[in-house]
């Protein structure tokens, strides 16, 4: 944030939201907010509150399941497919795989500085630019969502059993 404001790229502030005050406060900020950047978590759930044409900057994180790991970015129905007045980029996996995977309220090294810099700095041309609404959802879906769109368009009952299997609804190894 310091680095931001020093380079006056932005005027960019980092917000606790518990000390941020009421409900209405938090509102507030974030319907002033033109670039929001946030990792998954509830902090993501305010973003479809920001107003049209503003950007959304998703830095996912490395999630650890059965011994495996694999990139996630929670949260993109809401903030990739779900809310077409604003668009929504993405950290690459890579880097996130490449990541301690940390959370980023843990002392240890979670994301690499620059990476998140330059994400930032490409929401801030985005947004000065401007875009067209609404935003293809498309548009706003990091790489691995556009791949189970995709996936779901071509066979739509593998997709059906994938969503059964990832929430759950099915024992593990019940997909075909």
């Amino acid at each position: 944030v310091k680095t931001l404001n020093r380079e006056r790229v932005a005027n960019a502030s980092y917000i606790e939201w518990p000390r941020a005050g009421e409900y209405r406060d938090h509102m507030r900020i974030v319907g002033e907010t033109d670039v929001y950047v946030s990792g998954p978590g509830t902090a993501l759930q305010y973003a479809p509150f920001m107003r049209n044409g503003s950007v959304f900057v998703g830095l996912g994180w490395r999630w650890v399941r059965d011994g495996r790991s694999i990139p996630s970015f929670l949260e993109q129905q809401l903030v990739g497919g779900g809310s077409p007045y604003m668009r929504a980029i993405w950290l690459d996996s890579k880097k996130i795989m490449n990541s301690t995977g940390h959370p980023p309220h843990l002392e240890s090294p979670y994301l690499p500085r620059e990476e998140v810099f330059d994400l930032v700095r490409e929401a801030i041309r985005i947004f000065s630019a401007g875009f067209q609404l609404p935003v293809p959802t498309e548009d706003s879906l990091a790489p691995e969502g556009r791949v189970v769109r995709a996936l779901c368009r071509a066979d739509p009952a593998t997709c059906r059993l994938a969503y059964l299997h990832m929430n759950t609804f099915l024992g593990l190894g019940a997909c075909r």
